[in-house]
């Protein structure tokens, strides 16, 4: 009986005389001895410094975007600002000097003498409050003069139509009133 071995009473399978031993091949190194995965190795997490971190970047950018808005939103209020207006202009006038009285918020005012050709001066330097005194002496106007008030952030054309004032939120008065 060929393939089995008198001397053991296993059984053996592949040992025939001339053929090959099945066991050699299963004896030699499969492969190229290097592992196919890597040894999983724990490495500590690197920690982000905190100016990094992508919560404190988007409060930083959130911060100032709001500041942004606010400001722009105080721009845009202060240039619309219908609260101040000029009401009860009062003209008076003393040995040639004239003074100009009106209620108003505690805000800037613009002054404007306007000449009996439509020449127009600007005179808001000497606006003080919701007063403003202009001196004969001065030379700054004449009997046919008038006077414009307004919002210091008004601008636009300076008339004295009644129309234009009131979309200015100002008001006008002539030196011939005070006489």
């Amino acid at each position: 009986m060929s393939g089995y071995s008198t001397s053991s009473s296993a059984l053996v399978i592949g040992i025939e005389p001339g053929r090959p031993r099945v066991g050699a091949a299963a004896e030699r190194e499969l492969g190229s001895g290097v592992e196919v995965l890597p040894e999983i190795v724990e490495t500590r997490a690197r920690q982000r410094p905190w100016w990094l971190h992508p919560a404190f970047v988007v409060s930083i950018i959130l911060t100032f975007l709001t500041g942004a808005g606010a400001l722009a939103f105080w721009i845009v209020s202060m240039v619309t600002d219908d609260s101040v207006k000029v009401s009860n202009l009062t003209i008076g006038a003393e040995a040639g000097n004239v003074t100009l009285r009106w209620d108003g918020p505690d805000a800037p005012y613009s002054l404007y003498q306007v000449s009996a050709d439509g020449a127009v001066s600007d005179l808001t330097q000497l606006v003080r409050g919701t007063t403003a005194s202009i001196f004969s002496a001065a030379g700054l106007f004449d009997d046919g003069s008038c006077f414009v008030v307004r919002p210091a952030v008004r601008t636009g054309e300076v008339s004295l139509d009644a129309a234009t004032l009131q979309s200015q939120n100002g008001a006008g008065v002539c030196v011939s009133d005070a006489r």
